[in-house]
């Protein structure tokens, strides 16, 4: 049996992060340092995760009640939920099914005098070129919010054009550092209002952290086929759904108030694994996961049709 997927973190990374649990630490220089490896232009903010990163940005733009925000049609709902909870309305916008592009002509019939976002998503390792989305917010005077959760290869700094760019670290993200996120900024006004409603938040639980480690741990161990096999069978016996575990398991905010879930600061050891991966990215590990996904695409049978062109520069 093929198990479902394994986190991608070596049992080293899970060591360190258990370890670093243990004791206290002092998580502001930590974050520091981890604003400054990412971007030296002080344009950078870690956060709790991309969702909190979001919602801190919601916070401080500040957008009235009842103003449109366009969003890539594929995207996790709770990126929605935030939306609605700030009083913005979602208006869904298709993508290409072939390059997981956002439609350029429907995204000019959506705006109107109340849109005052756009938020897009590279999706699934793809990567879509913003320029003429860009072009065309500049020309209405939208805000462009870049979601760079599934775009991680090491290298890769967002479009520069994009006012926000968010990037996530969380449990099933390429070099995950099992939660943690980073949102670069072109407004330093709009990044120091984000840093301070964020002080004002409570930390991260430690043991929370080590909590998610262990499973991580639990889950990695699983990833082999006999093992897999064996857990498949337990929870059969047990008449529970394997998948919706697993699925569980590696959701980061799991269960109801998700503003509350959100809205922590991240924890010192969570901090420290992050900047521990950030320092040793291996951008040539994304390039090998990729090239083994293209033999495996090949190997597919003759009749398998997945698009008549490229799908968008993969990443992994």
């Amino acid at each position: 049996m093929i198990p479902r997927g394994t986190p991608d973190i070596g049992w080293s990374d899970l060591a360190f992060g258990l370890l670093r649990s243990c004791w206290p630490d002092h998580p502001a220089a930590t974050q520091s340092r981890i604003e400054q490896r990412w971007s030296s232009a002080r344009d950078t903010l870690a956060c709790l995760s991309v969702r909190s990163g979001f919602d801190l940005l919601l916070q401080a733009a500040a957008w009235p009640a009842g103003s449109k925000v366009l969003v890539s049609a594929v995207t996790i709902p709770d990126m929605i939920a935030l939306l609605a909870q700030h009083g913005l309305v979602p208006v869904p916008i298709d993508l290409d099914p072939e390059t997981l592009a956002v439609d350029l002509d429907q995204l000019r019939q959506a705006i109107g005098p109340g849109t005052r976002a756009i938020l897009v998503a590279h999706l699934f390792g793809s990567r879509m070129d913003l320029a003429p989305l860009v072009a065309i917010a500049r020309e209405h005077g939208l805000f462009v919010i870049e979601d760079c959760a599934q775009a991680y290869d090491g290298r890769y700094r967002g479009d520069p054009g994009s006012d926000a760019r968010l990037w996530s670290f969380g449990p099933i993200k390429t070099q995950t550092a099992l939660g943690g996120a980073i949102v670069q900024l072109n407004d330093p006004a709009l990044l120091q209002r984000m840093r301070r409603i964020q002080s004002s938040y409570p930390r991260q639980r430690r043991s929370q952290f080590a909590r998610r480690v262990l499973l991580m741990a639990a889950l990695k161990f699983l990833a082999r086929p006999r093992r897999f096999a064996l857990f498949v069978a337990l929870c059969r016996l047990r008449q529970r759904d394997h998948d919706r575990l697993l699925y569980t398991a590696v959701r980061g905010f799991a269960g109801r108030d998700l503003l509350a879930r959100l809205r922590h600061q991240p924890c010192a050891p969570l901090l420290r694994l992050l900047e521990r991966r950030l320092r040793h990215a291996d951008a040539e590990h994304v390039t090998r996961r990729a090239a083994f996904a293209r033999r495996m695409l090949a190997q597919l049978p003759e009749g398998v049709q997945l698009g008549r062109r490229p799908i968008a520069t993969c990443t992994g």
